[in-house]
Formats: structure tokens, sequence, C-alpha cells
């Protein structure tokens, strides 16, 4: 873990997680289906070009792949292929990532708690329903909500107008390099927490690298906690309101 802020961060309000590679396994499976869509094409995928692509809204990813590989497929077409394929891995394979229930159980009733996704919101739907996490975030922002994606701010800066929290008093998770921009951008607190398909990007923007997702909950519990006092047990209407769809 790695601290790059030199003075003590404000207490924050919110907590915004960023989804593919962070919130669920999904970037494997995105490289599995862009591989297999080079290799009909007779083209191969560098890290590099996955590294531009992270991040951005579906359409941006495309037109960087198409670009780089020199395609003659229309970003669009690409799009489609790549949405009907990823599809059925969200529905059926994508899993969520090591730590997430508990940091989400963590924190849900103390601090409202959002999604700020370069995904479509079709996956993101797809992906509360089958693991029931709509209940725990008071809004979510997707790609069809901005006009810009990541390492843009749009997505960080609509979501916490939506929160109706400062932006520097919202802390981001987030899992690659493109998104951690986009927060700093923004005005966030930003941790970074590295997947195994992003471990080699620079992190430097970032305010604080965490091992893991325990290891990102533990350091906003300190933020929330300066004093070390203990977590605060939720309130009985807390918990009624966290049942409400």
């Amino acid at each position: 873990m790695t601290d790059n802020m030199t003075r003590q961060p404000m207490r924050p309000l919110a907590i915004i997680f960023d989804m593919d590679g962070l919130m669920i396994d999904s970037e494997r499976h995105y490289r599995e289906v862009q591989i297999e869509m080079g290799r009909k094409r007779g083209v191969k995928l560098s890290p590099e070009i996955f590294g531009h692509m992270m991040g951005r809204t579906p359409i941006e990813s495309l037109r960087v792949l198409k670009e780089e590989l020199h395609l003659d497929d229309s970003a669009e077409d690409l799009l489609a292929e790549r949405t009907a394929l990823m599809r059925e891995h969200m529905r059926h394979d994508v899993a969520l990532m090591p730590g997430l229930r508990e940091c989400l159980d963590a924190f849900h009733g103390r601090i409202p708690m959002a999604v700020a996704t370069g995904s479509q919101r079709e996956f993101l739907m797809i992906i509360a329903e089958r693991f029931d996490l709509a209940r725990y975030f008071a809004t979510t922002v997707t790609a069809d909500d901005v006009e810009r994606g990541k390492p843009g701010p749009e997505v960080y800066d609509n979501t916490a107008r939506r929160l109706g929290v400062p932006q520097d008093r919202c802390v981001v998770l987030e899992d690659a390099e493109n998104g951690c921009i986009a927060a700093k951008r923004a005005g966030c607190y930003c941790i970074a927490v590295p997947s195994p398909w992003t471990g080699t990007q620079d992190f430097s923007v970032a305010d604080y690298v965490a091992e893991d997702l325990l290891d990102a909950k533990t350091h906003i519990e300190r933020m929330m906690n300066p004093s070390g006092s203990p977590p605060q047990p939720r309130r009985d209407d807390e918990k009624e309101e966290g049942k409400r769809p």
C-alpha cells in the first residue's frame, strides 16, 4: 500500500465505486472477447491498447481499437459485436472481486455509496440483479449518462452532483490509471485498487494505492474515524431504510 498524501484528508461524505475490474472481474472477459475479435481480423491486441481502452465509454473504447489497429469496421459495428459477446459473460461468467461484499456491508447505512462506470447501464443492471447490489447504492452513473468517458472527469462530477456531496468529500475507488486520472480531475480523493490486469499501470496520481479492497476499506475507516474511535453501529431506522429498493 502506498499513501501519496502530504496532508490529512477531510472526512469523506460519500464513496464512489468504479465497476469493471474494481467491483467485478470483467476485465478478463473483455480481454478474451477483444482478443478473439482481433484474431478474426488477423490482428493482435497489445497490453498498451487494452490500457488505452480502459475506463472510456463503450463507443470511445472501440474507436481506440479501430484507430490503433486500423480496422475497416465501424466503431458502431465493433461495439455491437462486443456487446453481444460480453452480455453472455455478464450474465453467466463474471464474478465479484474479492472483498467487495465485505466492503459494501461495512459502509452500508453509514455513508452514501454510488457507482460511476464506463460501462453501459445494461451491464450494470445485469450485475446488480445477479448479485443483489442495487440496495447498497444511492445513485449510479454509467456511460449512457455522459458525453465523454474517463479520463475525463464528467462521470465523477455527475455522480457527486447526484449525491449532493462536494467532490473533495467523495472517496473514489478505481482499478485503472484512466479512472484515477478522472477522479483527480474531478477533485475527488482517489484510492487505487490495482487488479491483476492493471497492476503495471501508473497510479502515481492516486492519493492512496491499496493492496486490495479490504485494505481500501481499512483506509476509508481510518478517514471516517481519524481519532481511532470504533465505527458507530447502524440505527434501526437506517437498517429499515437500507431495505427499501
